[in-house]
Formats: structure tokens, sequence, C-alpha cells
């Protein structure tokens, strides 16, 4: 009996020290994952905040003065990045040096994807990359204070060939193909088409008019035989 006592407490005693021991460690896995997670959020707000900028200062890449283009493109990305913190209050660091190039976008054949050409001119094109300094919470435990992240994203802009077609003959209209049919059967002196809306009040040879369609049947020489 107590033989058996005194092998419950060692055990209990394992235990004790195994959690003691253990215990950090644990701490630590759940913090790597929680702060592991919180990366690839920042990561997602970063890759929007990186598309949202390329997209607008590509929008300014317009004008003759290729200098003039490029510093209001480069004040649009600014903006937008600015307005698009990572994780709601994680600014955006961006070396305008650096991270933003302006260039042309072209299309290999060969692979069907768009390459980006960097500091050719014109600009065409533009390339932003945000960074993002994310604070470890409890990855700090193992020796780990921040972790910087970063997004590229690039968008150029494309000339469209476009056609406009107009069509003058009127054929498309009610009234040009009634006016079409009327010139038609009046030559076959079968029909006198009123011009302008209107007939003529010196023609007595029309007999009755019709007056939905502006068509009166013509005066038939036959009928007095």
């Amino acid at each position: 009996m107590f033989r058996k006592r005194l092998l419950g407490s060692r055990r209990r005693g394992a235990t004790a020290l195994a959690t003691v021991v253990l215990l950090p460690l644990m701490l630590g896995f759940v913090g790597l994952a929680v702060d592991v997670g919180m990366a690839y959020s920042v990561k997602a707000d970063l890759q929007r905040a990186a598309d949202a900028a390329a997209l607008a200062g590509v929008r300014d890449l317009k004008g003759s003065d290729e200098g003039a283009a490029m510093a209001n493109s480069i004040a649009t990305i600014l903006t937008y990045a600015n307005s698009n913190p990572a994780f709601s209050n994680i600014p955006l660091v961006i070396d305008t040096n650096t991270d933003i190039e302006f260039g042309q976008a072209m299309l290999d054949e060969a692979t069907g994807k768009v390459a980006f050409l960097a500091h050719t001119m014109p600009p065409g094109a533009v390339r932003v990359t945000v960074h993002a300094d994310l604070p470890y919470t409890f990855a700090r435990v193992m020796g780990f204070e921040t972790r910087r992240i970063s997004a590229t994203a690039a968008a150029a802009t494309g000339p469209r060939d476009f056609a406009i077609v107009m069509d003058v003959s009127g054929s498309m209209t009610h009234q040009s193909v009634e006016s079409q049919v009327c010139v038609d059967l009046e030559s076959l002196g079968l029909y006198t088409c009123r011009s302008g809306g209107g007939g003529s009040d010196d023609d007595d040879d029309g007999g009755d008019e019709d007056d939905d369609g502006g068509i009166g049947r013509g005066h038939d020489d036959d009928d007095d035989d």
C-alpha cells in the first residue's frame, strides 16, 4: 500500500516537471502560429495596397512631359499607399528611389506573359513595391522582434484599336425606307408620294391620299372607258 502511494507521488512529480519544462516550448509554438497568421494577413493587405497604388499611378502617365507625368504618378502612388495601411494600423514603407520603377510592358509571345522592362522610356508602366514591419507578439519569447513583409504589383497602359462606323445612307430609319418605296412605286406609275410630309394642292391627279403612310393611289386612265 505504501509502495503504491510512493509510485503515484513520483508520477505526479514527473508530470509536473515535464509541464514546467515543456510549457515555454508549447507557448512558443502557439505564439509562432499566431504571428505567422498575422504575417499572412499583413501580406494580403500589402498586396491590395500595391495593386491599388500601381493602378492609380499608371493613370497619370500621360502627356508629352515625361518628368511631370512621373512626378504626378509618384504622388498618386504615395497617396494610395498611405491610405491603405496594413492590418489597419501598420504604416507602409516606400522608398521612392528604389520601390517605384517606371518602364514599359512587353508581351512575350512564346510564354503569353507580360514582362516589365524597367527604365524604358517613354513610361507606359509602373512597378510598385510596398513594405511593412510587423511587430511580433508571442515570437518575442524566442528572440524575434519584427519581420519586414513586402508585396509588389505592376500596371501598364496599352493602345486600343477601335473604329467608328457611321451609316449615312439612312437605311436604318423608317422614313428613308418609306421614301425609297415611294420612289420605286412612283417610277412605275402606281403611286404618288408626298414630299416634306405634305402633298401639293396643285396635283389633282393623285386621287385619295392615305394619311398614315403619305402614299396615295395614282389616277388610273383606264377607268374612263
